[in-house]
């Protein structure tokens, strides 16, 4: 029978990195361009001091033909950090926002900030409704729609989300779709055999072996119809794993890094790309990463997959270890 090909990773050595080191980000790939584009995040302006870290308004693009990065002239219009993004119909969606450790505290502005290529700048979007906007989620897009699930807005993710919702462009609105079974945040929404799936991520939910309801790294996993606006629970993952990338390659999930404990917000990297077929739980191992990272970005560029950016540290959120 034919056998999907194993990933493995390269590092260009002759060509531009980043222009900063970050994390925190997103990515996207533009099909009119054949470039991917690496929107914000949280950059370390001197890695030897601490305290310095703060959110970005800077734009990456790698050309796929030269495997090469360059700053963008066009910036976000505004800084933005721990969103996602997606593109709908040639224009780029960033959306999103969070704020750990802010003090005073600053929620979620739920903002959106879009590119249209044919235009060549970026603009600020409809923001997402009142009381709704969130950072952490897991965002995507299908059929001509912009999706946005779960996700916290307070600094502390105290306040898990379950709902998913859904950014019409053409009528410039936004609706609230069916809310998922458990809420969660820091996990992919990935398109998938026409289904949204949801792996992952910290959640809140019932543990049995706890007798209580806990909020932690998990691997309950479940999938998103469009067509009948439902959500249906899928086999629990082999791995528990949150703050991972993750993109469809070669009719399955490629998942790469990720966190695999959360007590305390101490956290353990994983250095494992993985191939995930959520339907029936089945995990292959394709590659090991030179270092453990989480809050990373992967993007599928025609038949190649790019990661950028991510954090190293043991400490989410606090002290910072960023190599890419």
């Amino acid at each position: 029978s034919l056998q999907r090909p194993p990933v493995s990773w390269t590092t260009p050595t002759t060509v531009n990195g980043l222009s900063n080191v970050l994390t925190g980000s997103c990515s996207v790939y533009l099909q009119s361009t054949d470039e991917v584009y690496l929107l914000g995040g949280r950059i370390d302006p001197n890695p030897t001091q601490t305290g310095d870290e703060t959110p970005t308004n800077t734009v990456d693009i790698f050309d796929v033909s030269t495997n090469s990065w360059t700053p963008s002239a066009e910036l976000l219009n505004a800084t933005q950090q721990y969103h996602g993004c997606a593109v709908v119909n040639g224009v780029i969606y960033s959306v999103g926002d969070h704020y750990p450790n802010s003090n005073p505290a600053t929620p979620s502005t739920g903002m959106v900030q879009t590119y249209n290529p044919l235009a060549g700048s970026w603009t600020l979007g409809t923001n997402m409704p009142s009381g709704k906007g969130v950072g952490l989620a897991g965002v995507t897009s299908m059929n001509g729609f912009l999706y946005v699930a779960g996700g916290v807005s307070k600094p502390d993710r105290s306040d898990l989300k379950a709902e998913l919702l859904r950014y019409d462009p053409v009528n410039d609105q936004w609706n609230s779709m069916a809310n998922m079974s458990h809420p969660r945040h820091s996990f992919e929404l990935v398109p998938f055999r026409g289904k949204l799936v949801a792996f992952g991520g910290i959640a809140t939910f019932f543990d049995p072996a706890a007798n209580a309801t806990v909020t932690k790294v998990t691997n309950l996993t479940e999938a998103y119809d469009p067509v009948t606006n439902t959500w249906s629970p899928l086999p629990n993952a082999t791995h528990q794993l949150a703050a991972y990338a993750a993109e469809v390659f070669n009719d399955e999930i490629v998942v790469l890094g990720g966190i695999t404990a959360s007590g305390g917000w101490s956290t353990t990297a994983s250095d494992k790309t993985y191939g995930y077929d959520p339907t029936v739980n089945r995990w292959r191992t394709h590659a090991t990463l030179p270092i453990s990272l989480y809050d990373s970005t992967l993007v599928r560029a025609n038949n190649t997959l790019v990661y950028a950016s991510g954090d190293t540290s043991n400490t989410r959120f606090g002290t910072w270890s960023i190599q890419y």
